[in-house]
């Protein structure tokens, strides 16, 4: 009795994450949209027959829509877990992977994660063409800031930062425009090129 409750919020919950309307819902499952709606206001509850259908729409496990969840794994089991997800990949699908799960440990450092609601709908992005689409998300705390430009993904601890000082701006002002002439964007253009083709992946510096 005591998971009644939570099967209404986890309806509702999932739902609005997933970005659907209840009558989109209930064209999915093919009932009628008052069904949802008694659902998420506890007024009544899905036939159990019905609870793999919505867990196969949303995604999730039939425990998740029920509100019970597996204990959460040891950081070791999720570096390994990672590793052999990154190894099983073709190499050029590589780096797409890699940009998306950056983005969703961003959501998790910039968000409530996945038990509440996230404003920037990260798993609708999980596609081909990742974050690129994104301009730029910045989430600062005391406890350190992660931000998001494009394809880009910056998470640091704040005792590891040294911010930029207003006195700096007319250095980084200068930075931005040196890299925004268009022969200077060619030489690391044609250094990444080279790099890129080097076997043994010798560093070369540039002094610009």
């Amino acid at each position: 009795m005591n998971q009644i409750p939570k099967l209404q919020l986890q309806i509702a919950r999932l739902r609005k994450e997933k970005g659907v309307t209840q009558e989109e819902m209930a064209q999915h499952l093919g009932i009628s949209y008052q069904a949802v709606s008694k659902w998420e206001t506890g007024a009544a509850y899905p036939d159990i027959t019905l609870l793999p259908a919505i867990a196969d729409y949303f995604g999730v496990s039939i425990d998740a829509i029920l509100g019970f969840q597996p204990p959460a794994p040891q950081p070791e089991e999720t570096y390994q877990f990672l590793k052999q997800l990154l190894g099983s990949v073709p190499k050029e699908k590589l780096y797409t992977l890699a940009r998306n799960l950056s983005g969703v440990i961003f959501e998790g450092v910039a968000t409530k994660g996945w038990n509440e609601y996230v404003p920037w709908e990260i798993r609708n992005r999980l596609a081909d063409n990742g974050y690129s689409g994104w301009g730029m998300a910045v989430n600062i705390e005391p406890e350190g800031f992660s931000a998001m430009i494009g394809g880009m993904t910056i998470i640091a601890d704040m005792s590891e930062v040294n911010f930029p000082q207003k006195e700096h701006a007319a250095m980084i002002a200068d930075m931005f425009s040196d890299l925004s002439d268009a022969r200077i964007i060619s030489i690391l253009s044609a250094w990444i090129n080279h790099y890129k083709g080097d076997e043994n992946n010798n560093p070369v510096t540039i002094f610009l």
